[in-house]
C-alpha cells in the first residue's frame, strides 16, 4: 500500500497594505507612511505603487505618484497648500498587485512655528532676557 502526501498552498496576489498614516504633513509635501499586507499572497512583496488623487473636486482618475518602492515610506513633493488630497497605496507580488489601502483626506498646511520647535532643525527663535546698557 502506497501513501501519498499532497501539500496545497494557495498562491494570490497580496492583500492591500495596511494603517497608512501621514508623517512631516508640509504645506507642498507629505510622507506617506504604511504597513505591509497582512497576508503576501504566498510570495514576496517586490513592489508597492502610490497614487494621489485631488479630493475637492470630483475627479475619478488618480496620477501617480511612484510606481517603483520597495519601502513603506514615500516623501510626495509638489502638493498645493489647501488642496485636499486622498492617496492610496498598492502592494504586488509575482501574482499581480493586490487591492488598494486608501487614506484619510490630506489638506497640506503651512506649519507654524510651535510645531516646528519640536523639531531639532527647527529650533526655537531666540528669546531676549534682559537688555543692558553698555555705555
Amino acid at each position: 500500500r502506497r501513501r501519498l502526501k499532497l501539500f496545497c498552498s494557495s498562491s494570490d496576489a497580496p492583500g492591500p497594505p495596511v494603517n497608512f498614516k501621514f508623517e512631516e504633513v508640509r504645506k507642498n509635501s507629505v510622507i506617506c507612511k504604511w504597513d505591509p499586507p497582512l497576508d503576501d499572497g504566498g510570495s514576496e512583496i517586490l513592489n508597492y505603487t502610490l497614487e494621489k488623487k485631488d479630493n475637492s473636486k470630483l475627479e475619478f482618475g488618480w496620477s501617480s505618484v511612484t510606481t517603483t518602492l520597495r519601502g513603506c515610506r514615500y516623501l510626495v513633493p509638489k502638493l498645493i497648500e489647501k488642496k485636499e488630497y486622498i492617496f492610496r497605496v498598492v502592494a504586488e507580488n509575482k501574482f499581480g498587485a493586490g487591492p488598494p489601502c486608501v487614506s484619510k483626506p490630506l489638506i497640506p498646511k503651512t506649519v507654524l512655528a510651535q510645531e516646528s520647535s519640536a523639531n531639532p532643525l527647527n529650533p526655537r527663535q531666540p528669546r531676549l532676557r534682559s537688555v543692558r546698557k553698555l555705555f
